[in-house]
């Protein structure tokens, strides 16, 4: 079964390399969510070109998400993709309305220098953009009301998602919670062959 992967801000499809050498047997595609670096113009915009590539898959897929990647997931659990047959949602936010840190981020955002954000190849405004076209987002009905099999998976450091995850996982009544000791956030780097375990017994429940 094809396994689609979702990379998060600052990444690139090249992220899930590692993974990928860690699951030879399998069929993993990493789609490239944005052009030449930048976000789209807002949240909508990228949930919607997500959802036309996936229209053009005619053979069943499990979507493979990190962070932003894991939110794009769980938007998708609207109006699932005819062939999607599960999900692995990796440290994903499915509620950012009235999420304090999440404000308090996009603050900090705000009062730093446009240099800061040049160093790691972003532009300033875009991704202030982007960032504040997700905080009124709010998925829990559409998270509490799927039937498709679930992974969520975190890093144990990763502080400002574990509690999230957990919630997740929870709301969905075909999902399971793993943890990855002493992970981070981005656990394609930090955990690639901890979190591509934990894919091949899930794939494998899946079939």
């Amino acid at each position: 079964m094809k396994i689609l992967c979702l990379h998060g801000i600052g990444q690139t499809g090249q992220a899930w390399k590692q993974v990928m050498d860690f699951l030879p047997e399998h069929d993993l595609v990493a789609l490239e969510l944005f052009e030449n670096g930048r976000l789209p113009e807002d949240y909508q915009h990228l949930v919607a070109k997500v959802r036309s590539l996936l229209e053009d898959e005619h053979e069943d897929f499990v979507l493979l998400g990190l962070s932003l990647g894991a939110s794009l997931i769980y938007s998708l659990l609207d109006q699932p993709p005819a062939h999607l047959k599960g999900i692995v949602a990796c440290a994903g936010q499915y509620k950012l309305k009235e999420n304090l840190p999440y404000q308090l981020q996009g603050f900090i955002f705000k009062v730093m220098p446009g240099s800061a954000f040049a160093k790691k190849g972003f532009d300033k405004a875009n991704l202030i953009g982007f960032y504040e076209s997700m905080m009124g987002l709010d998925l829990t009905e559409v998270v509490s009301k799927s039937r498709l099999p679930a992974l969520v998976v975190c890093g144990q450091k990763d502080f400002f998602n574990v509690k999230t995850s957990k919630a997740a996982a929870n709301l969905m009544p075909k999902a399971q919670f793993q943890m990855i000791p002493a992970a981070g956030h981005l656990l394609t780097d930090d955990a690639p062959e901890a979190l591509a375990g934990f894919v091949r017994g899930f794939l494998a429940q899946v079939k």
